[in-house]
């Protein structure tokens, strides 16, 4: 095959795996918000990071104390997929992935959703400087999406084609709490620029069947794993309240 033509149709179902991810985060929900402290002068925050929107990815994260210094944040987040069309950055990921299986949020046809678990140390009681560790887990997939290519015949075959990838990883970060925004003593909204290193593990499946008799085979199916290690960079906007 030498290119690709256009996207059809797209099955959109969630995948089984999608399950035993989610039970997992609301274990992991459920026995660290036991250690929460319930002090009504301790800060709390709902946190987001607007570069990732750019991406069509929503990620919130609920931070709450556990002890004057310790918080913990749980993050659930949800990556849309567009129903046609290139991805927004999918030029800039290309230049700045080279392999293929780097290329899933170049991809306009992905969804994916992500969970993560972040206990942070303040390095001061007033909560400004902090050093993070990021745990995480994220799940890409595709269904069933069927496309033409061209063949080097100059005929069109049509394929079915499906995608999914496990992402395991962890993050070192250090961030600092700035007040952008002052409601009351006890409601602000903060800005937060963070910095750090990661590694993540990614295992992929890749599946194509052929649907058309002109094509040389039935179809191809691809499966593989990498370890990547990377540097981290950003900011996330908070709202923070004490209860």
């Amino acid at each position: 095959m030498v290119s690709k033509l256009n996207s059809i149709h797209e099955t959109n179902q969630i995948p089984m795996k999608l399950i035993p991810k989610l039970g997992l985060w609301i274990l992991l929900t459920v026995s660290t918000s036991v250690y929460a402290q319930s002090d009504t002068v301790w800060n709390q925050y709902l946190r987001i990071q607007p570069l990732q929107l750019l991406c069509r990815e929503l990620v919130v994260e609920y931070e709450f104390p556990v002890t004057e210094k310790l918080t913990i944040g749980l993050g659930a987040g949800y990556r849309f997929r567009k129903s046609s069309g290139t991805s927004e950055v999918a030029d800039l990921m290309r230049i700045m992935t080279a392999d293929y299986r780097l290329q899933n949020m170049a991809n306009p046809y992905y969804q994916g959703v992500k969970f993560s678990l972040s206990p942070r140390y303040y390095l001061d009681t007033r909560k400004s400087f902090y050093v993070s560790a990021e745990l995480f887990m994220r799940y890409w997939w595709l269904n069933r999406l069927d496309e033409q290519y061209l063949n080097p015949k100059g005929t069109y075959v049509r394929a079915r084609k499906s995608e999914e990838m496990d992402v395991w990883g962890g993050k070192i970060l250090v961030g600092l709490n700035r007040k952008l925004v002052s409601f009351s003593a006890h409601q602000a909204v903060y800005i937060t620029p963070f910095l750090g290193i990661g590694f993540r593990h990614k295992a992929y499946t890749y599946q194509r069947i052929y649907l058309s008799s002109l094509a040389s085979d039935t179809g191809d199916n691809e499966r593989g794993g990498m370890n990547l290690a990377g540097l981290h960079g950003g900011f996330s906007l908070a709202y923070r309240w004490a209860r």
